[in-house]
């Protein structure tokens, strides 16, 4: 699995601290739910890819304890732009956002459902 920071200029402490908790994140079994328009925080919380998956459907969040998380499937992905996946999550008492990095592989402990709009499907 390639792992990427988010942003990917991240300083080498802040990429670390974020590895590991995709890491530990990667480990729970989450079960992901299509995420509609509002369950998506403003733009301004977690910036452009975040509110395009809220415009357009592409995206999934899931509980875990006192965490919120959210899942983008970007449609487009790759050398030069981010991994397909990328991962970000609030505290839902403290309401502190993560960006928990970008990267190539859905982790095996999650269960993520079919996307919404398929290449033969097209977004409302």
């Amino acid at each position: 699995m390639f792992w990427e920071a988010h942003p990917w200029k991240s300083g080498f402490l802040r990429s670390r601290a974020m590895k590991r908790g995709f890491r530990e994140r990667a480990k729970w079994p989450l079960i992901w739910q299509h995420a509609e328009a509002e369950n998506w925080p403003a733009m301004q919380a977690l910036g452009d890819d975040h509110d395009w998956a809220r415009k357009t459907g592409a995206g999934f969040v899931a509980e875990q304890g006192k965490e919120r998380l959210f899942l983008i499937d970007r449609d487009w992905f790759g050398w030069p732009d981010p991994p397909q996946w990328g991962l970000a999550s609030v505290d839902t008492v403290t309401e502190t956002w993560n960006l928990w990095g970008n990267f190539s592989d859905l982790p095996a402990a999650w269960t993520v459902p079919d996307p919404l709009y398929g290449p033969e499907q097209s977004s409302p």
